[in-house]
């Protein structure tokens, strides 16, 4: 059964360029998770004119974090994207990290950010893995 979509925060028009063909992204208002007993709070937004099908959500301990989760989905949504999305025809639209930089320089940023963040995965990773060694080694 689907979900409601539930009452608008706000809603953005972009454009592909160049054609300016439009599209939309629409962004809910946050809301207590019935479906996922284990998060607490879920926000949805829907992105209309680029194939993205039905309605996605941000995940959050509080209202907060999933409105921030929501709005850095749609931020990797429009930047994986094969088509150049535009917000006025800036060639931004807005939703990017570094918000009037230009696009070059959030491709840059966001490379240094996933870099990093795959960095601190591979810690935690290997923190996990002798914490379960050690785990091992006392349960004998």
């Amino acid at each position: 059964m689907a979900r409601e979509f539930g009452p608008v925060l706000g809603s953005r028009r972009l454009s592909i360029l160049p054609t300016r063909r439009p599209v939309t992204v629409t962004l809910g208002k946050p809301r207590k998770s019935r479906r996922h007993p284990r998060i607490d709070w879920e926000c949805p937004y829907r992105i209309t004119g680029l194939r993205v099908r039905g309605v996605q959500y941000g995940y959050g301990m509080d209202a907060l974090s999933a409105l921030t989760n929501a709005l850095t989905g749609i931020r990797v949504m429009l930047e994986r994207s094969p088509r150049r999305v535009s917000w006025f025809d800036i060639g931004e639209t807005g939703f990017e990290l570094a918000f009037g930089f230009g696009a070059a320089f959030n491709k840059r940023l966001t490379r240094v950010i996933e870099r990093e963040f795959a960095a601190h995965v591979r810690v935690l990773e290997r923190q996990s893995r002798s914490r379960e060694a050690a785990r091992r080694r006392r349960s004998r």
